[in-house]
């Protein structure tokens, strides 16, 4: 059974945001990745991770992971 509760929601996406926070705010190096920005656009998004990671991977490989983002499988996000 989901939980549908707007305010436990909303209390849930606040503390995710700061753990994100605190974890950003401890790493030396890191590339950011919003889930948003993965669904909307992958190809820049998994280009971005590519990059970062120094990875040299194939037109098959990139293709692959592009097409293994489901946009429609997104989820509920309420704005805070």
């Amino acid at each position: 059974e989901k939980n549908t509760d707007p305010q436990k929601i909303e209390d849930h996406q606040r503390w995710l945001e700061k753990g994100k926070q605190e974890i950003l705010d401890k790493a030396n190096s890191c590339v950011t990745i919003e889930y948003a920005d993965l669904l909307s656009d992958p190809k820049k998004e998994i280009e971005k991770m590519v990059n970062f990671l120094s990875l040299k991977p194939s037109s098959k490989q990139m293709d692959k992971a592009i097409n293994y983002i489901k946009p429609n499988m997104r989820h509920v996000k309420l704005d805070v």
